[in-house]
This record gives C-alpha cells, structure tokens and sequence, in this order.
C-alpha cells in the first residue's frame, strides 16, 4: 500500500511474539461485536471473552518485567510514570472519600478508573520492546489496513441498506452485568440512515476512522509531495486515492459532522507539522479544493442513493447527509445543544461541580457521580432532563472527568498528553528517517486531535480508539529512546 524498500532495514531477525500479538489485537478489536455476535454463548460468558484482549495485554507486560527481572535489565522509563502515579493516587484517594461519604461503590471506582487506563500496559509493553522501522511501519499501515476495511464495510450497509446492516447488527454487553447489574446493549443502532460497521453504532465507527483517517492522510502528503525524489505529482496514485476514499467515505456515513469537520482540515495540519513551508501555500489549496469536491460528491453520492434505496423500498429513514451537516452552522442545533445535548452536559457537570464547591471530584463510579450530580441540580427542568439523558453525559469527557476526578485529576491527566505531545514534537524534530518523520507528525496530530475532541466525545474510554492511540503512543516513546541512545 505505502510501502518502500526504504523502510525495510537489514535486520534479519524474527520479531518477538508480543509484537504480534499486538498487532493480531489491531486487527481483532475493531471486529470484535462482530466476531462475539457469531458465537453461540451465553451473555456471561461473552462478557467474560471481551475482557481477554485487556487480560492478553497484562500478560504481555507481566511477561516483559519476568524478563527484565530474570535478565537483569533496565526498565525504560518515561516522562510520565511520576505523573500517573500521582493520578493513580489521587484517583484511589476519591474512591475511597466517595465510599465514605455517598457509599459509592468501590467496584464501581474501580471499574470507572480501569476503563480509562485499561490499555496503558500496551503503552509500556511497546516502550521496552526493540522495535525496527520495518516493525513500527507495519503496525501503522495495519490500522490503515483496518480503517480500508470498515470503509468497506460501511459501503455495503449503505448500498445494502437493512438486509446488510442485520448481517452486522451487534449486541454490546458491558463486563457489569455479570455482578447483577442491568447490562446495556446496544443493537446496530442507527441515527438518521448513519451505517456503523462492525461496531456498536456509528459514533463509535466515527470514533475509530478518526485514528487510520490521520495516519492515511500523513502518509498519502509524505510519499506524493514531501519524500525526496527525482519527480513529484500533482496527485497522489490511484492505490492512494483508493485508500483515502474509502476511510472518508466510512467517515462520512457515520454522520458524525465533528469528525467530517476534522477529516476536512486533516491534510491542512499534516502539512502544518510536516514543515515545508516552500509547498505549504499551494498544497493547502489543492488539497481543500480537492476534499471539497470529495466530500461534496461524496455527499451527492450518499444522497442518490438514498432516493435509489428509498424508491425500491429497501431503506425509508434517513436524512441528506448535506442538511445534516449545515445544521451545525443553524441557531436551532445550538439551541438543542444547550438545552440538552454537549453544552447542557457540560453545564450539569462542570457548573454543578464547580459552582458547589466540590472542585476535588465527586467519585470516579458514574452511578454516584450521576446520582449527586442531580442531587446538586436546583433547577427542576434541568434535573429531569439529566435523568433522562445522564448516560450520554460523558460525551464532554473532560466536564465529565472534571465531575469524577475533580480539577486535580483532569490537570495530571492533561499533563500526561501534554508530555506525550512533548515527545512526538522531539521525535518529528529529531527525525533521521522516514519512519520517525511519518510517527512524529501523526503522532503530534493524534494527541492535539484527542485533546480537543474529547470536549465531544468520550474518545478516552473508547475501546478500539484506546488501544490504538497508546499503541501509538509507545512507538513514539520507543522512537524517542532510540533517538536520545544514539545521540549520546
């Protein structure tokens, strides 16, 4: 797809069975409601196979510090162990202030404070492996991989309409339920004639082509326009056209106008962080031009066959993908917004939080920190509606995080992106090969991206997005090892 015998080095030995387990989890996550519906198991017992790849991933690492031990060698640190100590900390602090206090669970803490950290032990796993460029391009072009084959995916549901989506439909049952609490499904659920994939719904899919819509993009304005050669092209080739076609397409049959929005300035920001300013000026306009047109005829093209689908009966629900889009720039979606959708959620958990003196957190279980949320809403109209809406409410994560682990909590959090971003900025700098470049830049955009989209979305507790991003994480970490090692 992108690949170069440049990338390719001499190594000649066989990579370490971690590594490929890592990347049978890239491939295996973002299928995994699909693979989980063909199996003929009872809920329980479903619940308890989606904890493995988490249980693979602590193996992995209990694996790596045998190792290390028995060996006798030296655990790489990183810039952000003191603070996630501290996080870990104060975090273990408020489930135990919230028992006390509200008798909040202390599974439930637990469970909440797991469900944001659950795959750091990749993180760390990828940092202490010896990884070689030929390892870490594999791994990025896997996830491009992926991101083609949901692209796909989401096609056909969309050509296909209903008799497609039922082959894909998924029931999502979270691991609680199997300790007495209700478990929460979600069955191919569709917003407005959006497709999903092979996931739960389409904000999740959304959520997911986020991650291989940056890699692809970087990669496509690398080899086409920036990699040193004898000739350069207006165009990219048409593999690569094929490729961005795809994850945009999937991107856009989401409904999710937040990521068509950040799929538009996606190239705009790769050639920001590739720094050429030479070919920035021009590009920039080819390339919003050419994403207009893209995105438009792409729009046209959801929108004929909307009226194809609808004539043959086949799908009768849906909205113009362009009247959904432009209702973000409308009073009305505003006004909606505010009343009882982002900004009302972060009105609920930020003023309420903040406004009552509890800046310190309310407990890192949701159920308590819905429950005294609406105990600290005086207004009668807003206490119902979070009621009715509460479990969507961590769809502004970083309200929601400030109402679980107060002000404290969310700034070491921050924190650690910031010292992450710190790291792909030296190892975009620093870069000696195409590799590094290439990790660097997407690198950069991912956690800038993931900072400024969690004010949307719950884009940390994320499952497949999770892992990919601290998979992402460790390659940069790992990069910037080698690159101090060799410097000194």
């Amino acid at each position: 797809m992108f690949i170069s015998n440049q990338i390719v080095r001499e190594d000649r030995r066989k990579p370490q069975l971690p590594f490929w387990l890592i990347v049978v989890l890239i491939v295996y996550l973002p299928l995994e409601e699909f693979i989980l519906k063909l199996l003929p198991l009872p809920i329980t017992v479903i619940a308890a196979i989606r904890s493995l790849p988490e249980l693979v991933c602590y193996l992995l690492f209990f694996g790596l510090l045998y190792q290390i031990i028995t060996r006798r060698c030296r655990f790489k640190i990183t810039a952000i162990e003191i603070l996630f100590v501290g996080f870990f900390i104060w975090a273990v602090f408020l489930i135990i202030i919230s028992h006390l206090f509200f008798q909040a669970s202390l599974f439930g803490g637990v469970s909440g404070l797991r469900t944001l950290v659950r795959f750091l032990s990749v993180y760390y796993l990828l940092v202490n492996l010896e990884l070689y460029d030929s390892q870490i391009y594999l791994i990025l072009q896997t996830m491009i991989g992926m991101g083609m084959l949901e692209g796909l995916i989401a096609m056909a549901q969309l050509l296909g309409g209903s008799p497609v989506k039922k082959i894909f439909e998924t029931s999502s049952v979270k691991m609680e339920s199997l300790l007495g609490k209700a478990p929460i499904a979600f069955v191919g659920f569709e917003k407005k004639g959006s497709v999903f994939g092979t996931f739960s719904d389409a904000s999740v899919m959304a959520l997911f082509f986020l991650i291989p819509a940056i890699l692809a993009v970087t990669l496509v304005i690398y080899w086409t326009y920036i990699h040193p050669k004898k000739r350069y092209y207006l165009l990219p080739n048409w593999q690569r056209i094929i490729v961005l076609f795809l994850i945009y397409f999937g991107i856009i049959s989401s409904y999710k106008r937040a990521v068509m929005l950040i799929a538009l300035l996606l190239p705009i920001l790769v050639i920001f962080y590739l720094g050429k300013p030479r070919i920035a000026a021009w590009l920039t306009l080819l390339y919003g031009t050419l994403l207009l047109v893209l995105f438009w005829g792409i729009m046209l093209f959801s929108f004929n066959i909307d009226q194809a689908l609808s004539n043959k009966s086949i799908r009768k629900e849906g909205q113009e993908i362009k009247t959904y889009l432009i209702q973000l720039f409308t009073p009305e979606y505003w006004n909606r917004s505010i009343e009882g959708s982002r900004l009302f959620f972060m009105k609920i958990s930020c003023g309420n939080v903040l406004g009552s003196g509890y800046w310190y957190g309310l407990s890192p279980d949701e159920d308590t920190t819905v429950e005294q949320l609406v105990k600290l809403t005086n207004n009668t109209r807003d206490k119902v509606k979070f009621k009715e809406t509460s479990l969507y409410f961590k769809d502004a994560y970083w309200c929601a995080m400030i109402s679980f682990y107060g002000v404290p909590g969310t700034l070491i959090y921050l924190l650690i992106l910031y010292q992450l971003y710190r790291h792909t900025q030296a190892v975009r700098q620093n870069a000696s090969g195409v590799v590094e470049k290439l990790l660097g830049v997407s690198g950069s955009i991912l956690i800038l991206l993931y900072g400024i989209y969690s004010l949307a979305e719950q884009l940390p507790e994320a499952r497949t997005c999770s892992f990919y991003f601290w998979t992402i994480a460790g390659l940069v970490v790992n990069v910037h090892n080698r690159q101090k090692s060799l410097k000194s």
